[in-house]
């Protein structure tokens, strides 16, 4: 089932992601229109570069109202942006098609810090106000335009200076905002301009997240939950990493009705798969890329002897597994 967050992710499909750490080397801020269709659109006296610099309050007041010009502009029409075109030639009927977009939606907008770099997410515990454990593994780039997620690796593949001061930030940013106890999965970029919070989650991370750990630390972050919940103190002691572990989501590559699960069930007992588990079932439809946001079709963990080898496993599974469902589909 589509989620309305789903759904607004088309709708934000080129808009980055947002930065909150704050930095002494910290750049112009970068102002994006709200929606991909936006740079399609020109207005006169407008720009249309996608993105520029923002070097003070006043350059972010005018690149605003820029835009607020540019979104008063359009005209929602069978559920597409439209920009209105004058035209003293159109018929009534033509120029009473669709409403102003300002009387369906929204035209607020939130101007964000562009963020390049490697997306990483680090898992945190805390207790008793400090850092009991704190491990960083690796995200692959977004699919785009949904921002899906692709593939995680762990141990991280980056330099150790660089997972230094990510696990900094994470920790700053948990005890800045009061949190002392529990479970975190903090989510960063490592920019050109140094480490950046994209989001604090204040629970334990989803997915394969614990059996990655379970694998290649010895932590198994269910059970520093549970201790914390019943007032034990969380002490995990992670040994050196002796593997690595990659999961990935193998994505739909075209809309159809899957017929049966061989394409999933005949790679169960391949070399290094720690789990490959069916995300659909015969007899689904499933989205491809022409139709929408590719639906994901199964869920691949690899464990291999570093990280380099265990993401370009899990990337070849991946791919294997989304060419075989596209020949088999219905």
């Amino acid at each position: 089932m589509k989620t309305e967050f789903e759904e607004a992710q088309k709708v934000a499909a080129n808009r980055p992601r947002a930065g909150t750490w704050e930095s002494p080397h910290a750049r112009p801020l970068t102002a994006y229109p709200s929606t991909h269709e936006l740079n399609d659109f020109a207005l006169d006296g407008a720009s249309t570069d996608p993105d520029r610099g923002v070097d003070s309050a006043a350059d972010l007041d005018a690149t605003y109202h820029e835009l607020s010009a540019l979104l008063l502009g359009l005209r929602v029409s069978s559920g597409a942006l439209e920009q209105v075109a004058e035209n003293d030639n159109a018929s009534d009927d033509e120029a009473s098609e669709g409403v102003n977009a300002n009387e369906v939606i929204s035209l607020d907008m939130v101007l964000e810090e562009y963020l390049d770099g490697d997306e990483v997410d680090v898992d945190v515990i805390m207790d008793d106000g400090k850092c009991r454990f704190c491990s960083v593994s690796d995200n692959g780039p977004t699919v785009e335009p949904y921002f899906n997620e692709s593939w995680a690796v762990l141990p991280s593949m980056l330099p150790e200076k660089k997972i230094q001061e990510l696990q900094d930030m994470a920790i700053d940013a948990l005890v800045s905002v009061g949190f002392s106890k529990g479970l975190f999965h903090v989510e960063g970029k490592y920019t050109s301009r140094g480490p950046r919070l994209i989001e604090i989650n204040s629970r334990m991370g989803g997915g394969p997240v614990r059996m990655i750990h379970q694998h290649v630390e010895g932590v198994d972050l269910v059970v520093e939950q549970l201790f914390l919940a019943c007032g034990i103190p969380s002490r995990p002691q992670p040994h050196e990493a002796n593997c690595a572990v990659a999961y990935g989501f193998a994505l739909n590559e075209r809309s159809g009705v899957i017929k049966d699960l061989d394409f999933i069930d005949r790679h169960e007992e391949s070399s290094h798969v720690l789990q490959l588990e069916p995300l659909v079932k015969p007899g689904e439809h499933v989205v491809g890329p022409e139709e929408g946001m590719p639906t994901w079709l199964a869920e691949i963990v690899i464990k291999d002897e570093t990280s380099e080898k265990a993401r370009d496993e899990c990337q070849r599974l991946m791919k294997v597994i989304a060419d075989e469902c596209a020949e088999s589909l219905v």
